[in-house]
């Protein structure tokens, strides 16, 4: 009984920690879809800016911005994958958890049962005659 009680906490514990873990990832996501959007914006404030003043539109700066907006999305992919999968082994922890605590009710009933067995047939003993 102790058993299931430890893998409980410890997969308690576990979810806490992935459910940490998925914060961070949250985050991480929300700070490049940030960024993304800031290029994105300021990229769109040049071109006005050059469209307007009809200068020289310099395509270096279109390439880095671009080169940053793919390096960015591809961040923001990957942070996605392990928001899916981290996702995954948070659901799979709580059927774990699940699984441990219907085991500990099923060993509860058990050991009661057998205890109110063992009542009862101390109670049969008390009032059985003495058979000599």
């Amino acid at each position: 009984m102790k058993t299931y009680c430890i893998l409980i906490k410890q997969a308690k514990a576990e979810i806490e920690q992935k459910q940490k873990e998925l914060n961070q990832i949250l985050r991480d996501k929300l700070n490049l879809e940030q960024q993304i959007e800031h290029l994105l914006e300021t990229f769109e404030r040049e071109q006005v800016g050059v469209s307007l003043h009809k200068s020289f539109f310099n395509p270096k700066y279109f390439d880095r911005v671009s080169n940053k907006i793919k390096a960015y999305s591809h961040l923001l992919k990957t942070k996605n994958d392990e928001y899916d999968a981290l996702k995954d082994e948070i659901f799979g922890l709580f059927s774990r958890r699940k699984q441990y605590e219907i085991l500990l009710e099923n060993l509860e009933r058990k050991l009661a049962l057998e205890h109110q067995k063992k009542e009862a047939e101390e109670i049969e003993d008390l009032f059985r005659p003495n058979s000599r």
